[in-house]
This record gives C-alpha cells, structure tokens and sequence, in this order.
C-alpha cells in the first residue's frame, strides 16, 4: 500500500484519475486486509486447516501479485496509466526482489511470483514497437529473479539443514552432560531438574505426587 500511495502521489496522478485512484486503492487495500486478518489468525486455525490455510494464503498472494501484474500491463498499452510507467518499472523490481525473498521457503511460489508480475507484461512489450527495447531488458530481469529465486531457496534450505544439525548436537550434548558415563543412567542433576518440573505441575494443577 506505501508503494502504491507513493506511485500516485509522485506522479500526481490521483489528480487527473480520481475515481480511478480510488477503486484501485479499494481494490489493493482489500487484499492486503485479507492477508493481515489471515497472519494475525494464523495461531488460531493453521493447525487445524493447514491445507485450506495455505491455499487461502497463496490465493491472496496471487491476488495481490496480479494487480501489481495488470498494472504494469496498463502502463504499457493504456494512455490513461501512461504516466505511471517509469516509477512502477522501480516499484515493480521492487515488488519482484521483495516478493522473491519472503517466499524463499518456497521456490515454485517464489518464481511464480516473479513470472506473474514479469512475464505477461514482457510478452506485450515484444508485441509493441514502442517498446522493443523494454522487451528484452524485461525477459533479462525476469531470469536474474529465476536465478535469485533459486539462490535464495537454496541458502534457506542450508540454514534450515544448520539449524537442525545445531539442535542435534545441543540434545546430544545436553544427554551427555545429563547421564552417567558408566552406568549411562540419569545422574542427580537430571533429577534435581526433572522433580522441579513435576513439582511446579502438580502444584499448578492441584495434583499429587508419588516417587519411587
């Protein structure tokens, strides 16, 4: 919504296209509604609909990467959006490079995203004579967010491989620390903490106790 509102206001479109201005906004802000509603639910329904959720958060993502799509697509062949042809290429290679990264976990996603916005926009400027040289430089950009897409799946995946080996050492380690070398048995230490931790629940839930 700020990449929108600066658009139009540095170029002071909203002047000459009011009513224009404000059903795209309308139409903007209602996705990104959507999409803040279903991140601050998500504690609430993600474990019980993961499927459904991730689908309703895809959907809203599409939504969102085709406005951004349509517009750029407009600027191209409607006088009307003419005028915000040259600072929505900068917002789009913004838009592109964000959305590429927030969706790294993801690499389809992430080069979905990037071909949504992209591509339609690089086959009208083909088709254009105006816009022969914008074509080329397009499909140029849409392989480097293809490359990036990639890179940054796979930098994700290390660090998340990382994250799991560290978790292993630490539980191997802990064990250790917590175990008799000889007997490999819990040593008193192990006790100590595990007592205070049955202790603490059965005290906050008004329950006994017995130890053998």
């Amino acid at each position: 919504m700020l990449a929108w509102a600066a658009l139009v206001l540095a170029t002071n479109w909203y002047k000459t296209q009011t009513v224009l201005t404000t059903q795209l906004t309308w139409i903007l802000g209602s996705v990104l509604v959507l999409r803040f509603l279903l991140g601050k639910l998500h504690s609430l329904f993600f474990s019980n609909l993961t499927p459904r959720w991730m689908s309703l958060h895809y959907l809203l993502l599409l939504l969102n990467t085709l406005f951004w799509s349509l517009l750029f697509v407009l600027s191209l062949v409607d006088e009307t959006f003419l005028p915000l042809q040259q600072p929505l290429l900068i917002t789009i290679a913004v838009v592109s490079f964000g959305g590429v990264f927030s969706q790294r976990a993801k690499r389809w996603v992430a080069q979905c995203y990037a071909s949504i916005i992209i591509l339609p926009a690089t086959f009208v400027a083909f088709s254009l004579p105006d816009s022969m040289v914008l074509g080329p430089v397009l499909a140029m950009f849409w392989c480097l967010l293809m490359f990036g897409s990639y890179q940054a799946h796979a930098d994700y995946r290390l660090n998340k491989n990382l994250e799991h080996e560290l978790a292993q050492h630490q539980q191997a380690i802990s064990l250790l620390q917590n175990t008799d070398s000889l007997t490999k048995i819990y040593d008193r230490q192990y006790f100590t903490d595990c007592f205070e931790y049955q202790w603490q629940l059965a005290m906050r839930n008004n329950t006994c106790m017995a130890l053998l």
